[in-house]
């Protein structure tokens, strides 16, 4: 199969006979080897580089450069006939110099831009991939045998009066490739096809994934019938699984029945958030955990409490305020409580949910992730040390890991990730949140916030804001903790400040910052992290 399906029309002319050879091996190969033609780098931290062919198939991985111009070695340099100046150049370019280095380059970059997007394990042996030069105007004497590289050359009437089977083949045994398995050849495709430039675009397979979000699964219609049947309800779910959406959905229960209602979570994030859904309703009053066991809400009684997040109350006092707030009290009123499976040991773990384990209930249980992508999701339960589970939502892309040496580095990173949201994913900046277990003067890649947006880290400008009393400014990126963060999700979460692999609460926070992502999510990493992040990744 060849990607793309139809050779480009804008390109009317031939003159590099890139059109030739993409029909040649469209009619030559196998129907189920797979040829990638023009293949784009469009990845953060690589730099950007187009291949002209890629080759899977059983024999290896061939990187394949095609050149229809005449090629010269003198003095160990290559050089290039420049037809219009009829004079020979050195042919040299930002990233390599001639055309061996130029293969060699690109078989290096591609095996990277593998790596950082399967989880920082190659998908194949190294030695599976290798490259060939098509040198379609030299002949076989008019480069020395001795030539650095000669192995990867193809010479013009070898090109013209052999099948590009037998010369692949050719290339296999003079280069010593390890042929990949069937396996590992549908697992490179995969990272191809959703990290290159082919189609379905970014944009299509986002819109997929959104009707996905925003279909109720059957579990989900039972909590609505639910929530109206009964007066007392415990939601738990895996996270991902649509609890703050059922939360919503019960505030719409509550309006329509004109019943006063108090909103219970746990940070300023999620209470502007809900504020801004249901804006000046007069029954709804919206309160994080912290101000409601300070000033006990502005009301003597609510018909209703919906509590979101709720295994994040340790307060065994907690209940008693909301037995005296909630007509009829706890054993007779109306609520709703929700809470994340994962992020506890028991159900009934804290002197808060003890506290409702003897009051007759009805319990619901959300068991599918609806939310992360099923190669974010995997990436944070392996991060966050937790058992693989399945999520229903199909990968826009690969999680995107970004390795940095230095600090200063640190910051360039974390703008070419930014960038490419921006630039390459068409993202808003405010659709963009990078999150940090720890504040952002003592995250490395952060720190000192004003530095990093005017410096030259961030030549394109972008505003970013730190999180203040839940909102985001809008046209800017956020800069949060984790913490605060929680119960909301972003198209594009940035994951910083990754200090330990060792602490069991901090991996559950990357574990917690990944899943706030719906589409896409980077990991920016210390390269002394490589080997152990490698450990953690070989699920």
């Amino acid at each position: 199969m060849i990607f793309p399906e139809k050779f480009p029309e804008n390109q009317k002319y031939d003159n590099s006979k890139e059109k030739l050879f993409y029909y040649r091996f469209l009619k030559e190969l196998p129907e189920d080897w797979d040829v990638f033609y023009s293949f784009k780098f469009i990845n953060p931290g690589l730099p950007i580089r187009e291949l002209d062919y890629i080759i899977l198939c059983p024999l290896g991985i061939f990187i394949i450069e095609l050149k229809n111009a005449k090629f010269r070695v003198n003095q160990g340099k290559w050089l290039i006939y420049d037809s219009r100046e009829r004079r020979w150049k050195e042919h040299k370019k930002n990233q390599y110099s001639g055309p061996v280095e130029q293969v060699e380059t690109a078989v290096s970059m591609f095996k990277e831009f593998l790596t950082y997007n399967n989880h920082l394990i190659s998908p194949v042996e190294p030695d599976s991939i290798s490259g060939g030069v098509f040198l379609n105007k030299n002949e076989v004497g008019q480069v020395y045998k001795k030539t650095y590289g000669r192995d990867y050359l193809v010479f013009h009437k070898e090109l013209e009066e052999r099948s590009l089977l037998d010369i692949l083949s050719d290339l296999q045994d003079r280069l010593k490739c390890h042929p990949p398995t069937k396996l590992q050849r549908e697992k490179v495709k995969q990272i191809i096809l959703l990290n290159g430039n082919y189609y379905p675009g970014f944009q299509v397979r986002r819109n997929i994934q959104q009707r996905i979000l925003y279909a109720l699964t059957s579990e989900q219609m039972k909590i609505v019938d639910g929530i109206k049947e009964h007066p007392r309800l415990l939601i738990s779910g895996v996270v991902g699984s649509g609890k703050s959406l059922m939360a919503q959905h019960s505030v719409e229960v509550g309006i329509k029945n004109n019943w006063k209602m108090l909103f219970l979570c746990s940070s300023d994030f999620l209470a502007e958030r809900m504020k801004t859904n249901f804006p000046d309703e007069p029954n709804l009053e919206v309160s994080t955990f912290y101000n409601f066991l300070f000033t006990g809400g502005n009301s003597d009684f609510y018909d209703m409490i919906i509590i979101d997040e709720s295994q994040n109350i340790i307060s065994g006092d907690f209940s008693l305020m909301l037995d005296r707030k909630l007509k009829s009290g706890l054993l007779n009123g109306k609520w709703v409580i929700f809470m994340d499976s994962e992020q506890r040991v028991s159900e009934f773990q804290s002197g808060f949910l003890r506290s409702f384990a003897d009051i007759p209930h009805e319990k619901f249980f959300l068991s599918s992730n609806i939310r992360n992508p099923s190669e974010i999701y995997s990436v944070a339960l392996a991060l966050g040390g937790k058992r693989m589970m399945d999520t229903s939502v199909p990968d826009a892309l690969n999680v995107k890991f970004v390795k940095y040496y230095t600090a200063i580095e640190a910051r360039l990173k974390l703008f070419d990730l930014v960038d490419y949201g921006v630039k390459q994913l068409r993202l808003l900046p405010d659709e963009i949140v990078i999150l940090s277990p720890h504040t952002f003067d003592k995250t490395v890649e952060i720190q000192n916030l004003s530095d990093l947006v005017s410096g030259n880290n961030n030549p394109e400008r972008y505003e970013l804001a730190v999180s203040k009393d839940g909102v985001q400014p809008e046209g800017k990126i956020l800069v949060s903790t984790i913490n605060e963060y929680q119960g909301l999700e972003a198209s594009f979460v940035i994951l910083t400040g990754i200090t330990s692999l060792e602490d069991e609460n901090l991996r559950t926070e990357y574990y917690i910052a990944l899943t706030r992502s719906n589409y896409i999510a980077g990991i920016l990493y210390s390269e002394t992290q490589t080997e152990k992040m490698q450990e953690i990744f070989r699920f």
